[in-house]
């Protein structure tokens, strides 16, 4: 299973911008992360960068295992300056079968 993560992004002035993506188990355990390509954005313009995160051995959302995944997206601007925006959230997996 490979998840796809999509972000929008802007900038004020000209940067080189790179977006890492870590993904974690409900129990906090880093499952996988990838860090994009620096992707190049002009002043006042705005860029999708498009990652996919390779899992094995997913664990499914259901009724009687709530199984849930951390996710924590973050911008920075130059390898090892501080990051410079972030966000986090909460995803699951679910099949469904007729």
């Amino acid at each position: 299973m490979s998840p796809q993560t999509v972000s929008g992004l802007s900038a004020r002035r000209a940067a080189a911008t790179t977006v890492a993506v870590r993904l974690f188990s409900q129990v906090g355990e880093l499952v996988a992360e990838r860090s994009a390509t620096p992707v190049q954005i002009a002043a006042g313009a705005t860029v999708n960068v498009t990652q996919q995160l390779p899992l094995t051995n997913v664990g499914f959302w259901g009724p009687d295992t709530p199984h849930l995944y951390g996710l924590r997206a973050s911008v920075s601007t130059a390898k090892g300056e501080p990051v410079a925006d972030a966000v986090e959230s909460y995803f699951a997996f679910r099949t469904v079968g007729v």
